[in-house]
């Protein structure tokens, strides 16, 4: 019983690491996403000639393609489009509401970001508590940002939703607030 206890926390303690390496870059690829808007609008503004059809930044739009793509792997996410071909990117919650996180018309605004709580967080009856969190970030007239309080994020899909069911999910025993059905 000790060797299965060891090896099963073991496997928890692989997955929220493994989890954690994945917020990290679902935030990379945010900031990055961002990066690439102001690129993008940068090189759309300096080519504003009738002759700028022509010249649009088709390398950084690719490469802005391949960022969302890599991004639609680890949650659902709505993408649109900008006049000057920057991107708004919403993450799409599991009750179907959209929280945006990356606001393409205003380049210099910051990107949200997520984060996981650590799944040896227990609640009273020792149940795990591992949970996604987003917080979103208003620009104010000074041009500094405000944080909000980090809201509860539950992803529709992707690999975010499958390593958080790993970790919480409880089967068909699952009675708690929080707990998945998923068998974890």
């Amino acid at each position: 019983l000790h060797d299965a206890s060891n090896s099963l926390g073991e496997i928890e303690a692989r997955e929220t690491a493994d989890l954690g390496t994945t917020v990290d870059r679902v935030n990379t690829i945010l900031q990055n996403i961002q990066l690439n808007n102001s690129a993008i609008s940068t090189q759309k503004n300096s080519l504003s000639t009738t002759d700028s059809a022509y010249f649009s930044p088709n390398e950084l739009m690719d490469r802005q393609n391949l960022l969302l793509d890599e991004l639609s792997k680890y949650t659902n996410i709505s993408v649109s489009q900008n006049p000057d071909k920057t991107v708004n990117v919403s993450f799409v919650n599991a009750d179907s509401t959209e929280t945006q996180v990356v606001n393409g018309a205003d380049t210099s605004s910051k990107v949200a970001t997520l984060s996981n709580k650590d799944a040896n967080n227990k609640d009273a009856n020792n149940k795990d508590t591992t949970t996604l969190t987003l917080t979103t970030y208003t620009k104010q007239s000074d041009g500094t940002f405000k944080a909000s309080d980090p809201a509860a994020f539950s992803s529709k899909s992707g690999t975010l939703k499958s390593y958080v069911d790993v970790l919480t999910g409880n089967g068909a025993k699952a009675t708690a607030a929080g707990e998945g059905t998923t068998q974890g």
